[in-house]
């Protein structure tokens, strides 16, 4: 139970942490992120796996938008980052559940140092947790 209210408070938070991606996303047509995500825009990539994730304007399908997460995360965009963290920490999303790789990811998040202070506070709070539990340390 109480991983599940865990797993809930991080997909609130990266939710409270994206409203302003959420403006742009309003104001960008499916068809215009769609095709800034396939040349390779990091932030068009978040939008559009949040916009999968969440079924936002767009038929729901987590394994999609864990896709496009993985596009952004793996060019380092911060808050793609953090989503695949939470994805392995609960295995989620057609994602195996692997601290490990959570906190590995969590980490590259937390290396960014750049970036709202809520975003950087909520990255560096799960890496917190996971290190207080001793979980995905090695």
């Amino acid at each position: 139970m109480r991983k599940y209210a865990v797993y809930l408070c991080c997909l609130f938070l990266l939710t409270l942490l994206t409203q302003a991606v959420n403006v742009q996303a309003a104001e960008t047509s499916l068809a215009e992120l769609q095709k800034a995500a396939e040349r390779g825009d990091a932030e068009a990539q978040f939008i559009l796996g949040k916009r999968y994730a969440n079924g936002d304007g767009i038929a729901q399908d987590g394994a999609k938008g864990t896709q496009w997460f993985r596009k952004a995360a793996e060019q380092g965009h911060a808050l793609a980052q953090l989503a695949i963290g939470v994805r392995y920490e609960f295995g989620v999303d057609g994602v195996p559940k692997d601290i490990f790789k959570a906190v590995q990811w969590y980490e590259k998040a937390a290396e960014q140092g750049t970036g709202a202070v809520p975003v950087i506070t909520a990255i560096q709070g799960r890496l917190g947790e996971m290190y207080g539990k001793g979980a995905g340390i090695p």
